[in-house]
């Protein structure tokens, strides 16, 4: 893509390309899209491309995303998700995003829009690596999932951070539960996510949360820093008692 700002853009399941033929689509610099990116196709490796005042939304799978930056969106800024009343196999699945950037997105609520989400109805194998999500009106990130859809699949978060999520760039925080760095689940639903090596610091919340998922989440080796109510909480799960603890190792709390 040459430099100039785009339009939205939509990638239809129909322009997949495949595991050994994947397609390819990669910015110069200033290269800026003023409408949502919708994703459905799989395959696909996208590098170098800024959304501003609007979203990316991910539903397909095998994706690589390199250096996406998101910002002052309705919304999520970044999101990975399945439509409703799709069937699990179809989930979004093995999506990689890294060395990515999500900022200064706000809904009109003012209560759900994240820097990056991997929530309600995502397969296996969604990673992050070496992201930054800050000033988002509601969390860093959010793994949320809901009952009546199931739990979700496993997600990765590696070398990434969180800050002063739960205000704006131009809102200030307003408390409640908003503001979370890493929000790891949601609704009593078991799913074992994998948080290594990252930092969470001034967030309106929790540096790092468990919000209620009772599954054996491996947490090592992550910092968090004077965020405003735990930096970690972590729970004997409300909802059951046969689900196996995760580990605990390496994080440090200052």
């Amino acid at each position: 893509l040459e430099p100039g700002v785009y339009p939205g853009l939509t990638l239809p399941v129909s322009v997949s390309g495949t595991q050994d033929k994947p397609k390819h689509l990669i910015a110069k610099d200033g290269v800026t899209f003023s409408g949502d990116i919708l994703h459905d196709a799989s395959y696909w490796n996208v590098k170098n491309i800024e959304v501003a005042g609007a979203r990316y939304i991910v539903h397909g799978s095998h994706n690589h995303f390199d250096r996406i930056v998101t910002h002052s969106a309705p919304d999520t800024g970044f999101q990975i998700t399945s439509q409703a009343k799709i069937g699990r196999a179809l989930w979004a699945s093995y999506n990689v995003v890294e060395n990515s950037e999500s900022y200064n997105n706000m809904d009109e609520s003012q209560i759900n829009a994240d820097g990056f989400a991997a929530k309600m109805r995502i397969g296996d194998g969604n990673t992050f690596i070496r992201c930054v999500a800050h000033h988002n009106i509601d969390d860093g990130w959010d793994l949320f999932n809901k009952v009546e859809d199931g739990a979700n699949g496993v997600v990765t978060i590696l070398d990434s951070v969180a800050y002063q999520n739960g205000q704006t760039l131009e809102v200030a925080g307003k408390g409640g539960s908003r503001g979370n760095g890493f929000k790891l689940g949601g609704e009593g639903l078991p799913v074992a996510h994998i948080v290594r090596n990252n930092l969470a610091f001034h967030n309106h919340m929790d540096g790092f949360t468990d919000n209620f998922n009772p599954g054996a989440l491996q947490l090592e080796n992550n910092v968090s820093i004077d965020n405003k109510r735990f930096n970690f909480l972590v729970r004997k799960s409300p909802y059951t008692e046969t689900v196996k603890q995760g580990t605990f190792t390496g994080n440090q709390s200052y």
